[in-house]
């Protein structure tokens, strides 16, 4: 209605645990408020962006350190079932 509103957040259990909770809920918090008052995002912008990690992880996880990684999770996932 225009009075009322829901807001359903559904979220994988790796990204729910209890400090990034907090983070969102503060998050969501401050921009709520901010968006009532009329006024713009309140939030600092991030100092490293999702892809500046992303890249970093793909450069770092190359060569031999994927090889020995990928080694690692074949032996260990070997025998799981096909579906997995």
């Amino acid at each position: 209605s225009d009075e009322e509103h829901v807001l359903l957040l559904t979220q994988h259990h790796i990204v729910s645990d209890g400090w990034s909770l907090g983070v969102l809920v503060r998050e969501l918090s401050q921009l709520y408020r901010a968006f009532v008052a009329g006024e713009g995002d309140p939030l600092p912008p991030l100092a490293i962006q999702y892809p500046d990690y992303a890249a970093w992880q793909r450069q770092w996880l190359s060569g031999e350190r994927l090889q020995r990684q990928a080694q690692y999770w074949r032996e260990a996932l070997s025998g799981a079932p096909s579906m997995l």
